[in-house]
């Protein structure tokens, strides 16, 4: 088995964003550098509570470094990402 990918060895942000659990499970571990490096598709099927909702948070992630300026600011106006929530309770969050 593949070592779990520990939050706090990632990035600032995901750090920042994914800081509420200590590491990835094995799922997200393995597809994690496609989803925060690489802008290449990706699917990713798995079943209800395996993690899927961390990979999207991800590849947000990924498309808002590939805008950023050196300091790691944003331009809101350079970036569109659409999420589809499978769930009415995963929406209101």
């Amino acid at each position: 088995a593949r070592p779990r990918v520990r939050v706090s060895s990632l990035e600032p942000l995901a750090r920042l964003v994914l800081g509420h659990v200590d590491s990835l499970n094995p799922m997200q571990t393995q597809v994690h550098r496609c989803a925060l490096y690489s802008a290449e598709n990706m699917l990713v099927c798995a079943p209800t509570g395996a993690g899927k909702t961390n990979v999207a948070v991800m590849t947000v992630l990924q498309q808002l470094r590939a805008v950023a300026d050196a300091d790691g600011a944003v331009d809101r106006s350079r970036v569109r990402v659409v999420y589809v929530a499978p769930m009415k309770a995963l929406a209101a969050e």
